[in-house]
């Protein structure tokens, strides 16, 4: 086994971790295992730029590869400058990321450029204590060393100060999408984010708390929302987006979503921004229009519903079972979306959790959710604290996130790609903890 350091410090930290796990894999590493990732104090020689004193987000991954270590090493330094390290290196000052070799089986060798097990793995506490809760048993093989003949988890216990060597955790996994509601009608955040400014606040706060992509609406479609037009939802967004693109083009990764379903304001933010998703809740959108998102490379989420907004008299049959309905749809869909020029890949299913479905075939969803897998694309599923809950809880709806990560929990075990969640932090806190005691 091979164990790599993954490190940043710099701008989007988190998603800099994910896009070098994601070309490890494409490089020809085999991820088998992840640590959780764990906030640091950075490591600074005397009299350091006081600008170079950022936190790191600091991670290990083990697996293989057929390459020798030299070969590997050369695609980690071809996959730091793809992430954007400066190909210069200035040690010790702020990167987007940094990979290292740490361990290679039980092996030690000393090349030009590579030395392994890695100089320094000894005097980083933080990669001792996530080599001891991965559970490696390889002991140490430097024969001046204090620590000669320990595996990780015996030199972590005796010296490891674990309240001192990391500051928060989080993980990778699953993948968080995040909401912001540009509206004054939502029913969770109505409101909240109508001012760009506090709505930039609350994307960057959202991002730092681990979500994988913000997913951006200026129109609600809570049950009784009132519908507004193009230009009114385009009024709404566009300060928002404005200020996104500043961070982008300074360089702080931020992936988002564009919840909508009027043309008109799809084309503008597609052709004036730099957008990942549109996720179309109506799903009547027009072929041209489906044509011209798959033309510009993004991913399109298309949701099952009856009316925008729900109607709770509108539902589907409920002498069919719900997952079969939604499979009929999804073919009929999917067929469409790659006349349109879309790939599987491309394609992301989302049920429809509340629209057009009474509490009690939401619920009998949720048990049959594993189908949509047969279809091969990705599973998107927007579940938190929405009023199925009602069938078994009296809480408001704002105080629901409990029950939102008891399910959470289970639709991440039947595969589910990405969960659309209000609380981003509380959903790292419950993975995290998951992660750590499973390793799963």
């Amino acid at each position: 086994m091979i164990y790599l350091s993954l490190g940043s410090n710099q701008g989007n930290r988190l998603a800099y971790l994910r896009k070098a796990v994601m070309e490890l894999e494409k490089y020809g590493f085999t991820v088998s295992e992840e640590s959780i990732v764990l906030e640091t104090k950075a490591l600074l020689p005397a009299n350091a730029p006081e600008s170079w004193d950022m936190p790191y987000l600091n991670m290990i991954v083990a697996g293989h590869t057929t390459k020798s270590p030299l070969e590997l090493l050369s695609d980690l330094k071809a996959i730091e400058v793809l992430c954007g390290r400066d190909k210069l290196r200035t040690k010790w000052a702020p990167r987007p990321i940094d990979i290292d070799i740490l361990l290679w089986d039980n092996h030690n060798f000393e090349l030009s450029d590579l030395k392994v097990p890695h100089p320094q793995l000894l005097s980083r506490p933080f990669l001792i204590h996530l080599l001891a809760m991965m559970d490696v048993q390889y002991c140490c093989q430097e024969v001046d060393s204090n620590y000669y003949g320990m595996n990780f988890a015996q030199i972590a216990h005796q010296n490891v100060r674990v309240e001192e060597c990391f500051l928060r955790s989080l993980v990778l996994n699953p993948k968080l999408v995040a909401i912001v509601n540009v509206t004054p009608d939502s029913f969770s955040d109505g409101g909240l984010y109508l001012d760009p400014q506090v709505a930039m606040q609350k994307i960057l706060a959202l991002s730092e708390e681990g979500a994988y992509i913000i997913d951006i609406g200026a129109q609600s479609t809570r049950p009784n929302a009132i519908m507004v037009g193009a230009e009114e939802e385009w009024r709404r967004l566009q300060p928002v987006l404005q200020n996104i693109k500043q961070w982008q083009e300074s360089g702080y990764q931020l992936t988002i979503s564009i919840d909508s379903f009027l043309p008109e304001v799809i084309r503008r933010a597609i052709i004036e921004y730099e957008v990942a998703w549109i996720n179309d809740q109506k799903g009547s959108l027009d072929d041209h229009s489906l044509k011209f998102i798959a033309d510009h490379g993004c991913n399109i989420v298309v949701m099952h519903s009856l009316s925008i907004p729900p109607d709770k008299n509108n539902c589907v049959d409920f002498n069919v079972s719900p997952i079969d309905t939604i499979l009929l749809w999804a073919e009929k869909i999917i067929a469409r979306l790659i006349a349109c020029g879309f790939t599987r890949q491309q394609i992301i299913l989302d049920p429809g959790i509340g629209f057009g479905k009474s509490i009690y075939q939401n619920l009998i969803l949720f048990r049959t959710i594993q189908k949509l897998k047969e279809l091969e694309c990705q599973i998107f599923i927007g579940h938190s604290r929405k009023s199925y809950m009602t069938s078994f809880c009296k809480a408001e709806a704002i105080d629901r996130d409990i029950e939102t990560l008891a399910v959470s929990q289970e639709l991440c075990q039947l595969g589910v790609d990405y969960l659309r969640v209000h609380d981003i932090e509380k959903h790292q806190r419950f993975f995290v903890a998951k992660k750590a005691v499973f390793n799963r």
